[in-house]
């Protein structure tokens, strides 16, 4: 039984693009697979210069607020809607659907801060009655 195989050529040029994503971080360049997921805060990422390959891979290693950061600049270079409601699936997601995502975001990210704070709030009181327990 014979299977499907790409042509090597498929695969030179997969492993070519590959070499292509790189990042330049003061001077230092990194793979883009080299970054951890959700690593990026937007300080780092101001100091970060890529290329077209390396962004396609880069929305995973952005923190929450450094993706609604980097959504919210994008948008501001997309097309204005041009007619209400929206006419296009295109224009929908620019104007509507997007800026929605990005609220919800902002407002999980702000909540899960929030949860966070406190339960270490909790947690230090708890080891502070341990201690004096002992």
């Amino acid at each position: 039984m014979m299977g499907f195989k790409l042509p090597e050529e498929y695969y030179i040029e997969k492993q070519r693009v590959h070499e292509l994503k790189y990042i330049d971080l003061n001077g230092e360049k990194l793979h883009v697979s080299d970054l951890e997921d959700r690593s990026v805060t937007i300080e780092v990422r101001d100091q970060m210069l890529m290329n077209s390959y390396a962004k396609d891979d880069f929305p995973p290693k952005l923190t929450d607020e450094a993706l609604i950061d980097e959504v919210e600049h994008y948008k501001t270079f997309c097309t204005r809607q041009k007619y209400n409601p929206c006419l296009t699936y295109d224009e929908s997601m620019i104007n509507v659907l997007v800026p929605e995502m990005v609220s919800r975001l902002k407002m999980l990210t702000q909540e899960n801060k929030r949860y966070q704070e406190i339960n270490k709030g909790l947690l230090d009181k708890v080891l502070e009655f341990q201690q004096k327990e002992e």
